[in-house]
Formats: C-alpha cells, sequence, structure tokens
C-alpha cells in the first residue's frame, strides 16, 4: 500500500511541475475537496517556514499573512470563475494555484538564499524573476480555467499579488 501513495505522491509532484513549465493542463488537477484541503495545509506549511527563515515577523502575524493571501487568492479566484460562469471549476484551480505556488516557493528557497550571499542587487533579480514565474504560471492557471487570454489572466494574477502585497502593507503599518 505504501508503494501505491509513493506511486500517486511521485505523479501529482510531476504533474505540479509540469504545470509550473506549462506542460500540462490545469483542468486536470484533483477535483476533490480533500485534495485541495491537503493541499491548503501544505502551502500554509511550506509558506510558514519560509517566513519564519526570513521575514522576522512575528509567528502568529504569519498566521495571519498567510491566512489573508489564501483568502485574496480563494476568494478574487471564485470571482473571477463566478463572472466566467464556470465556478465548478474552482476546486481544481485553486489546487493548481497553490500547489504550483507551493513547488515554485520551495525551488525559490535555496535561490534566495544563496542571492542573498550574492547582495542586495541578486536578491531582487531572484524576486523579481520569482514574481514574473508565479505571474506566468498563474496566468496560464487561470486562463485555462476561467477562458480568459493569457494576457488577462496574467493581469489578474498580478492584480491578485498586489491587492495581496497592499492589504498586507496596510495591516503591517498599521
Amino acid at each position: 500500500a505504501q508503494t501505491v501513495v509513493d506511486g500517486l505522491m511521485q505523479q501529482l509532484l510531476i504533474f505540479f511541475i509540469r504545470i509550473c513549465l506549462f506542460r500540462e493542463d490545469p483542468a486536470d488537477s484533483p477535483k476533490a475537496p480533500a485534495f485541495l484541503a491537503t493541499v491548503v495545509v501544505i502551502y500554509a506549511l511550506l509558506s510558514f517556514t519560509i517566513l519564519m527563515l526570513g521575514d522576522g515577523m512575528a509567528p502568529s502575524s504569519l498566521v495571519a499573512a498567510i491566512a489573508l493571501g489564501l483568502g485574496i487568492e480563494a476568494g478574487a479566484t471564485i470571482a473571477l470563475l463566478r463572472f466566467r460562469n464556470v465556478v465548478q471549476r474552482f476546486i481544481p484551480t485553486m489546487s493548481a494555484l497553490l500547489a504550483s505556488s507551493a513547488l515554485l516557493n520551495l525551488v525559490m528557497m535555496p535561490v534566495t538564499m544563496i542571492a542573498e550571499l550574492l547582495g542586495t542587487a541578486m536578491l531582487a533579480l531572484v524576486g523579481w524573476v520569482a514574481l514574473f514565474w508565479w505571474v506566468a504560471v498563474a496566468g496560464f492557471i487561470l486562463q485555462r480555467a476561467a477562458n480568459l487570454s493569457f494576457g488577462q489572466a496574467a493581469a489578474f494574477a498580478f492584480t491578485i499579488q498586489l491587492v495581496y502585497l497592499a492589504t498586507l502593507g496596510s495591516l503591517t503599518a498599521s
């Protein structure tokens, strides 16, 4: 039984890596609510770990920031899918968005640590590359899920990031 679970986990990992490389259709993401719940937990734990390594925020603030990000991402995604009359695609779309984000964060963690050693300019470059890669991946997922052009979907993904950062900034400033 363990070999079956390991094989399934490996298949899912490869599937989401292929989404990050624009080689797999995000619509083929698992459609089970339990799978989305598992992805949310993995995403939240990974995000918490990464933020604890570098941000210097209190753990309770990190939990609030992650919950805020999840809420904004889920709310915007469901609103977009509802507007496009494809709300039934929410679970596989959120699963694809969060799993690919977690994978990208995992890949970027050691890259960011190395960039920190190389100086501020390299760290900024890595940050911009990571942001644009994420916007491209999220745009790819949203393009397929909501029947949008890639440009529209990428702009929507970028806007979600800006809303999150602006909201987080206003909360931490107060």
